[in-house]
């Protein structure tokens, strides 16, 4: 399968349906550009990582299944190689925030955006609903 994201055309080599269903809408027929291969040992890391931080959060352990955590270690995979293209990939709560009309944050300005950007970046998710919320930040 070979996917384009953020405009690096990916052939990935996985094993499990799930990487599939999660790609599907960012299938192309161009050639790839870059190579992301999974092996088992990428799928117990990450199962080593969930536990991890379920043992960190004072979770009882999931066990989730291979297929999913095949998903995540594509991801990451995908993730550590974009720097060689000049590109980066992250997920940010602010981008969860515009993408919900209901915030209407996408009306605001470039500038106020970017500093929500590195608020949150700098001192995480609390630290940006706390400027978002404040009445003198806000525009």
């Amino acid at each position: 399968m070979i996917i384009e994201l953020a405009g690096i055309r990916i052939r990935i080599q996985n094993q499990y349906p799930e990487t599939e269903q999660l790609c599907r809408n960012y299938e192309t027929a161009d050639s790839p550009e870059m190579e992301i291969c999974v092996s088992r040992e990428d799928i117990s890391l990450e199962r080593e990582r969930s536990a991890r931080e379920d043992i960190r959060c004072g979770r009882q352990v999931k066990e989730w299944p291979d297929g999913y955590l095949e998903t995540l270690a594509v991801y990451r995979r995908i993730a550590e190689r974009l720097p060689e293209y000049n590109t980066f990939l992250f997920e940010t709560e602010l981008y969860s925030l515009l993408m919900d009309s209901e915030t209407r944050l996408f009306l605001e300005t470039n500038e106020y955006l970017c500093k929500c950007c590195a608020i949150e970046l700098e001192d995480g998710s609390d630290a940006l609903y706390h400027f978002i919320n404040d009445e003198e930040t806000s525009n």
